[in-house]
Formats: C-alpha cells, sequence, structure tokens
C-alpha cells in the first residue's frame, strides 16, 4: 500500500505520498482498524444482505 522509496523502511514522506498513510496506521495501531480493513470485503456482503431482509 505505501511503496517505500527503501524497502527495509517506511518513512513519514512515503506516508504522505501514497496518500494512504491514515489507514496503513489505523491497520497497525489499532486492532479494530486491522479488523475492519482484513474482512472489507465480509463487512460489504453483510450489509447487503441486511439490505435485502
Amino acid at each position: 500500500m505505501v511503496r517505500p522509496s527503501d524497502p527495509l523502511k517506511i518513512t513519514l514522506t512515503d506516508f504522505f505520498a501514497c496518500k494512504q498513510g491514515g489507514t496503513v496506521a489505523g491497520i497497525l495501531i489499532d486492532i479494530r482498524g486491522f479488523w475492519a480493513h482484513d474482512n472489507h470485503n465480509y463487512l460489504l456482503q453483510e450489509e447487503e444482505e441486511a439490505e435485502e431482509e
């Protein structure tokens, strides 16, 4: 997601350049953020099923 200029480290500049720094930081520091990102497709499917009922 970040595609850092140096493959061994991610810098703040890399975060700003990728425009997804907030998402990456949330995944790294918040278990709920990680879970929501990792299960995005599952959550969308649940919402669609709830709308159909």
